[in-house]
């Protein structure tokens, strides 16, 4: 079967669009609490902290060379313990609690309904692997730490992800890319490597803050005038994964208060 580029995107954003939350079928330009901002056929870091792992977000994606991006930055007030070494201990394992994300839930616009987001969301042994383990946290905070996961995704299906983290002890960056073809019902959306995900979590601790940084870039097809469900989509997915860090956070009692 002869897919074409259009049908590929046309897809892929009908699916990424049915995914917004009930209030974000506009998406605003400043955030309650936070900014957004989306970019086309270019890398933008607009809205990146002053921090050294920056570099790796802008090499990351400017060899992906991705044809549609958004990134957003908010703020998480957080309770003095987070700082310590154990509170900084306790965030980062959060970040490597894949199995968190199972059955995290949004809003579906088109169905109207609240929908599970990740039916299934565990760590395996390695890019082929699907027999879970458990989740990879550790005692202390390494450089650099490789973790791939599978994910069975309400909207595409069954997929492994490779996440890469780098710490320096107290601040933290996510990388994520997809190993496998994202793919909605038979029409492959995503190749493997196309879609790449980046969570920046950097630590205030004059503000009592955690300052969350996300940047999404994706390859894709043509836009064919389609820039703006664009922007919602991927909008979609990467506030997905602030408010599920947030939501860990609270759970563990770091969270002062819900973040915006």
């Amino acid at each position: 079967m002869r897919v074409t580029s259009s049908a590929i995107l046309t897809a892929l954003l009908a699916v990424a669009g049915a995914v917004l939350p009930a209030d974000a079928q506009d998406i605003p330009r400043h955030l309650e609490g936070g900014e957004s901002n989306f970019y086309q056929n270019s890398v933008e870091l607009a809205l990146a902290p002053d921090n050294p792992m920056v570099s790796e977000i802008r090499s990351g994606l400017d060899t992906l060379d991705p044809r549609v991006g958004i990134e957003i930055a908010l703020d998480i007030p957080v309770a003095e313990r987070a700082f310590s070494p154990e509170g900084l201990l306790e965030v980062y394992n959060i970040l490597r609690s894949v199995s968190s994300m199972e059955g995290i839930e949004y809003y579906s616009a088109s169905r109207g309904e609240m929908r599970t987001f990740y039916e299934e969301s565990y760590a395996v042994e390695g890019p082929d692997g699907t027999t879970r383990i458990p989740d990879p946290v550790v005692d202390r905070i390494p450089d650099r730490s490789e973790v791939w996961v599978y994910q069975h995704d309400g909207s595409f299906g069954r997929n492994v992800q490779r996440l890469e983290y780098r710490s320096d002890g107290e601040n933290f960056l996510v990388a994520m890319e997809n190993e496998t073809t994202m793919v909605y019902k038979v029409v492959p959306l995503v190749r493997p490597g196309n879609l790449r995900t980046f969570l920046l979590v950097t630590t205030d601790p004059d503000r009592g803050v955690l300052s969350f940084y996300g940047n999404i870039g994706v390859r894709v097809p043509a836009m064919f005038g389609m820039e703006d469900r664009a922007r919602d989509s991927f909008y979609n997915r990467i506030v997905a994964m602030h408010d599920w860090f947030a939501a860990e956070l609270r759970r563990a009692g770091l969270a002062t208060e819900p973040a915006s």
